[in-house]
């Protein structure tokens, strides 16, 4: 409906008692559309993901935990808002710092976790060993993003309206010009 001309006509409760069945198949093929945008498009590699879930399940939740956690998770209910009208990759990007929050709390689990399971297979370990085996987890999220960064840059531009940067040198080109004065 948010594309008709007829979007103004109607309110959005009579479009849905026009046809309940229908809205509830809209909202569910964007729930879709969401989580396609988020997982499979350019909001969030399977990495990012990967470390959200270290981040969020590695360690038990206390009280504390349990609001914290809350807290982030009613920070992205308003997202849900866009199920009702349609789907947007660029309007989710609310969801982003709350990800990489996750995420950087699954890198910090991860590089507490690899000194002391190197400290139980190897007893004498030096402190820099500690210190670099602890930064490798750090060290493999940003090289990963080095390596990736150029595919989803050549991705994005790739997808991008070219067509419109023809329209306007046309326009541009069949414009009079107004005499300077």
């Amino acid at each position: 409906m948010w594309f008709s001309p007829d979007r103004f006509d109607k309110s959005l409760s009579e479009y849905i008692m026009a046809s309940p069945a229908r809205f509830l198949h809209q909202v569910w093929q964007n729930i879709v559309k969401t989580g396609e945008a988020l997982f499979h498009e350019d909001l969030f590699s399977p990495w990012i993901v990967a470390l959200a879930g270290v981040g969020i399940f590695a360690a038990p939740w206390g009280r504390r935990r349990w609001w914290d956690e809350g807290l982030l998770w009613a920070t992205l209910l308003p997202l849900a808002s866009f199920w009702l009208f349609f789907v947007i990759d660029r309007f989710l990007v609310g969801v982003i710092p709350v990800g990489l929050i996750w995420a950087a709390a699954g890198l910090r689990h991860l590089s507490n976790w690899a000194p002391e399971t190197a400290r139980a297979v190897w007893q004498r370990m030096g402190r820099a060993t500690a210190m670099t085996i602890a930064a490798l987890p750090v060290a493999i999220t940003l090289a990963f993003c080095v390596w990736a960064t150029p595919a989803r840059l050549k991705a994005g531009i790739d997808g991008m309206p070219w067509n419109n940067l023809a329209a306007a040198r046309w326009l541009a080109a069949k414009r009079p010009r107004m005499p300077r004065s």
